[in-house]
């Protein structure tokens, strides 16, 4: 088994989060294989770090509980990037999250430390 995840981020009128996660197997008999995959893409107030906006887009999912989760996202938003470790699994807790997605959505309160150097330098 293998994880990949990246985290693009930038700025234009906000903060802009994207972000992929896979986890992948391999097959003896056809290679690698993708079993869990999601893409996230969101929008934050640079200020206040507050989540604007959100789409989860699902591409491999192996269990029939996930598809349901992306429809679940939208309950963050409003909610500061900075508290997402600790209140993903309060807002989408048991059936109304994926325990993938939810990781995924959890990472994203890496984005504002991430975004300090950026952030910086459009200001100058």
């Amino acid at each position: 088994m293998r994880r990949a995840r990246r985290m693009d981020i930038w700025f234009d009128d906000c903060l802009r989060i994207d972000i992929g996660f896979q986890d992948s197997a391999t097959s003896r008999d056809v290679g690698r294989i993708a079993v869990h995959e999601y893409r996230v893409q969101a929008r934050a107030d640079a200020a206040t770090l507050k989540l604007l906006s959100i789409e989860a887009v699902p591409h491999v999912l192996p269990y029939r509980e996930c598809p349901g989760a992306v429809g679940q996202v939208d309950r963050l938003i409003g909610l500061p990037l900075t508290r997402f470790r600790g209140e993903v699994p309060i807002e989408l807790p048991g059936i109304l999250g994926c325990t993938h997605l939810n990781d995924v959505l959890r990472s994203m309160s890496d984005a504002p430390g991430l975004s300090l150097p950026l952030h910086d330098a459009t200001r100058s």
